[in-house]
């Protein structure tokens, strides 16, 4: 079921920002949004998704009291904080979830400095994602991740493990294709096969490898899988 949220939506953006205005005003600097990770049934659009702490230990102890988790409707809507040292590892790519960087909107914020510091925080990872040299060398970075994580893969048994290691494998290799494509997952692990196959650069083979995971059943037909995964690229 869809509901017409627009009115909760709305209570909850101006309840965050009055929260910030009166009791944070020091504390916090930005509130971003942005439109991944939302559920096509949900029919909600976020009232906001993280916020950025001044840049300063005492702040960023402060602000952790005003992380929460709402539910609407059986709809969950997490507001979390995201440092400036973690943004700034985003620009090169440091981070699963590119696009909360990429993608993501002003809501707020405490000034005019706060938001150009956002803004060249975008400019320089456009700038990244546009250095084929700086790519390709990401891409080596998560296929080398991948194949430590088959090295010790190789040595387990327990299906539990082996599934939660393929995963991983598969997470490390899309991101590697994606970086190949001068791009990133817009919704992190999530739809990584729908996004795989709009990929003109990856290698023949890999999306379908990727797609049997789920039906391997033994630990050699995974251990197996992941191997051609890496071998292919």
């Amino acid at each position: 079921m869809t509901y017409d949220l627009t009115q909760e939506r709305d209570k909850l953006t101006n309840w965050l920002l009055d929260t910030i205005t009166t009791q944070y005003k020091d504390d916090v600097a930005l509130v971003l949004v942005h439109d991944h990770l939302v559920l096509p049934h949900d029919g909600f659009k976020k009232a906001f998704d993280y916020f950025v702490p001044v840049d300063t230990p005492e702040a960023e102890a402060r602000v952790n009291e005003l992380a929460r988790t709402f539910i609407i409707h059986d709809i969950g809507l997490d507001l979390y904080p995201r440092s400036w040292k973690r943004l700034e590892g985003m620009t090169r790519l440091e981070d699963y979830n590119t696009g909360v960087l990429a993608d993501a909107r002003i809501l707020y914020s405490r000034t005019p400095e706060d938001a150009k510091r956002f803004e060249n925080l975008q400019t320089a990872l456009r700038t990244n994602l546009q250095d084929t040299a700086f790519m390709y060398q990401k891409a080596s970075e998560h296929l080398d991740q991948a194949m430590d994580l088959y090295r010790t893969m190789i040595f387990k048994d327990d299906m539990a493990s082996l599934r939660l290691a393929a995963a991983h494998i598969a997470n490390e290799l899309a991101i590697a294709i994606s970086c190949l494509n001068h791009t990133y997952l817009l919704n992190s692990q999530e739809d990584k096969l729908d996004e795989l196959a709009a990929m003109p650069n990856k290698p023949d083979g890999l999306w379908e490898l990727m797609a049997q995971q789920i039906r391997l059943s033994t630990p050699a037909a995974l251990k197996e899988n992941c191997y051609h995964l890496i071998h292919l690229m």
